[in-house]
């Protein structure tokens, strides 16, 4: 409450408040002295200046200066260093002061000569810095490079600043001093050629194709408006003209993210009037239209932003569940089927998704009575989630009730449902019903009748009337089974 009026200075000050406690403790627990502790942050906020309201657009000095604090072992006066600091500096520092040899190819340098009684000389230094956001909206990106006196930035239209004379960056100097932009142009490409392209000859996991793709996906390689020799695409726009339209963009990401849906595909269609040729727009209008249960106009715009930009896993999915919604199943399926195409077999990063593509495509395959196909892809959700009793349940229902008798199999559908039931503590009646279909197919008509009799007891706690009236009417043909076994 101290801070309602202003919600930035709460966050600092509760960011604050939680150090201090991290340092309260450590002088509780007597290791405070001992303790090397650093303070750093990923990023500052623009707060309005340059007309961005966050901080993930620009690479002005209001969103790349961070603090970088160190607390060293041992009792020291406090400091300030001024010179030049980056926070890929962070890890050769912290393995100089611990006498450790820092990762092969590690980025950056140690900065623990700068915490003795006599600081290094300083030298020449050139941090490199860059934004890529801007080609989400088909605009070039943003390569900088900082040095002590001047930061560059290459862009379609180039600036340059003094930062000891202007460190707000209001004045580009680019037109006055062509032979500093020049000797900055140079060392970035320089720096380019030497970190950017040489990352992967140093990264731990090489880019491989697969790692590329996934890159790709993420919207990192191939659509930054950066070609191979780090030229810029001149036809593009400088990302200093969308950026009213980036602001407004991030009104409607925020709009969704309050479920204010309606609020969101306002906006989002006033913005298409302005920037029809915007993929980005086109695909979340897409997805908003698609929570609203809006099916056709998630298929209209979802297949524009393909048109615009093709290849969108997530443009992909959300076509697939449209069109699936919609009863189209074969287009749904073709979509699911390109998803899995599209996704790097990145089990960390892509294995929910992946899970729901191959259920999803399953389902779409048995709505065309494509069992065979359906079955494949109800086993692939299985080898990647084995616990899943969703999945589990689908696989065995699948199995026991497919109308071609050649692909039913009761035997492996009863230790997929009773599995299902296990995990869920046997308190679903679904999954019970499944369960008693599969002891029914084998004929163990006592068993079906105990289990319909469990899962009919928990759909009447429910007051699921539709499954009630449905499990009532499978107990009492079991029940005259029973009762007549000829």
């Amino acid at each position: 409450t101290t801070f309602k009026e202003n919600p930035y200075a709460g966050e600092i000050a509760y960011t604050d408040h939680c150090i201090g406690q991290v340092v309260a403790k450590r002088k509780d627990l007597d290791m405070y002295e001992s303790s090397l502790i650093i303070v750093t942050g990923d990023h500052g906020e623009m707060l309005g200046e340059h007309g961005e309201t966050t901080h993930m657009y620009y690479i002005y000095q209001s969103a790349i200066k961070v603090p970088l604090i160190f607390k060293l072992p041992g009792s020291m006066a406090a400091r300030r260093i001024d010179d030049l600091a980056s926070i890929i500096d962070i890890v050769p520092t912290v393995c100089d002061l611990m006498a450790i040899d820092p990762p092969a190819g590690i980025q950056g340098k140690t900065l623990a000569p700068y915490f003795g009684s006599r600081p290094p000389q300083s030298e020449d230094r050139y941090l490199y810095c860059e934004s890529l956001h801007a080609t989400k909206y088909e605009a070039n990106s943003l390569l900088g490079l900082v040095s002590r006196q001047w930061k560059y930035i290459q862009t379609t239209r180039p600036e340059l600043y003094d930062l000891q004379e202007d460190p707000e960056e209001q004045t580009n100097l680019i037109e006055t001093h062509p032979q500093q932009a020049r000797s900055l142009k140079d060392h970035l490409s320089h720096v380019l050629e030497q970190t950017v392209r040489q990352r992967e000859d140093q990264a731990d996991v090489p880019l491989d194709p697969e790692l590329l793709k996934h890159l790709r996906s993420l919207g990192y390689v191939g659509g930054s408006g950066v070609k191979e020799d780090f030229t810029f695409d001149q036809s593009k726009e400088d990302p200093k003209d969308p950026i009213r339209f980036h602001n407004e963009y991030r009104k409607i990401m925020h709009l969704i993210e309050q479920n204010n849906l309606t609020s969101a595909r306002a906006l989002g269609e006033q913005l298409l009037k302005q920037h029809p040729g915007i993929p980005r727009l086109h695909e979340s209008l897409s997805g908003v239209a698609l929570n609203q249960k809006d099916y056709p106009n998630a298929i209209r715009y979802g297949e524009k932003a393909l048109a615009l930009k093709p290849g969108r896993i997530e443009v992909h999915y959300n076509l697939g569940v449209a069109y699936s919604e919609s009863g189209q199943n074969e287009a749904a399926a073709r979509q699911f089927e390109r998803v899995l195409e599209l996704m790097p077999e990145d089990q960390a990063t892509f294995l929910a998704k992946r899970v729901q593509v191959h259920n999803q495509l399953g389902v779409s395959y048995a709505r065309q009575t494509k069992f065979d196909l359906a079955i494949i892809q109800f086993k692939e959700t299985l080898k990647l989630n084995p616990q899943q009793p969703r999945m589990l349940n689908t696989l065995a229902w699948t199995l026991v009730n497919c109308p071609d008798q050649a692909l039913r199999d009761p035997s492996e559908a009863l230790a997929l449902a009773q599995q299902a039931c296990a995990l869920t503590q046997s308190r679903h009646p679904v999954y019970l019903n499944t369960l008693a279909a599969v002891y029914e197919a084998l004929h163990h008509f006592e068993e079906a009748a105990k289990t319909t009799e469990k899962a009919l007891a928990l759909a009447q706690a429910k007051d699921d009337q539709a499954l009630v009236t449905k499990l009532q009417g499978q107990l009492d043909q079991l029940r005259k089974a029973l009762a007549d076994p000829n």
